[in-house]
């Protein structure tokens, strides 16, 4: 996967931490250190691909998905696809709710998530995001404390092992952790 990010300007493309390649190579890394399944890894190595909410400078060239497709696999490409159309701000208060929706950040609709569908893309967006504002002291100090707080309201969704990454990131870099902190306690 990384060879596809090289060859199509990930690796010229700044970011936190260096560049889109590398933090795309992290974030998967971080994801397979959790246990997620090969297509939730190979989701997070390409999470980019045509663009999100928070970095809209696509990774994939070509017309349609089926390049993508081609290199993760249907499953993965359906999470990059649905992780790059999602209008953030209107999505992630659902996901923490009985009937989670994502909600498209070009179109405003908004689609039901299934539970396994909401799991993958909540431990994508923790990666993403701890590895963001792991490299990246501004934005930590700007947004750690509130994505602690969506992260904990999330926490009932993700893995063991993705809850100890998340504490081990709040215990770092989450100065003043939301009331009643991120444990499980």
């Amino acid at each position: 996967i990384g060879w596809f990010t090289h060859r199509n300007g990930g690796v010229g493309l700044q970011h936190p931490g260096g560049t889109l390649a590398a933090h795309l190579d992290r974030v998967g890394d971080m994801l397979r250190g959790w246990g997620e399944t090969p297509a939730v890894v190979d989701a997070g190595r390409l999470h980019a691909a045509y663009g999100t909410d928070g970095f809209a400078t696509p990774v994939a060239v070509g017309s349609g998905r089926e390049p993508v497709v081609s290199i993760v696999g249907q499953e993965a490409e359906r999470l990059i696809h649905l992780y790059c159309l999602c209008d953030r701000r209107a999505s992630y208060p659902s996901w923490s709710a009985p009937h989670p929706q994502l909600v498209d950040r070009h179109t405003g609709e908004a689609t039901a998530l299934d539970d396994a569908t909401r799991r993958a893309l909540v431990v994508m967006t923790i990666a993403n995001e701890i590895d963001v504002l792991s490299h990246d002291a501004a934005l930590a100090k700007t947004h750690g404390n509130s994505l602690a707080a969506l992260f904990a309201s999330w926490r009932p969704h993700i893995s063991e092992s993705a809850s100890v990454g998340l504490d081990r990131w709040c215990g770092e870099f989450v100065k003043e952790p939301p009331l009643g902190g991120v444990s499980k306690d």
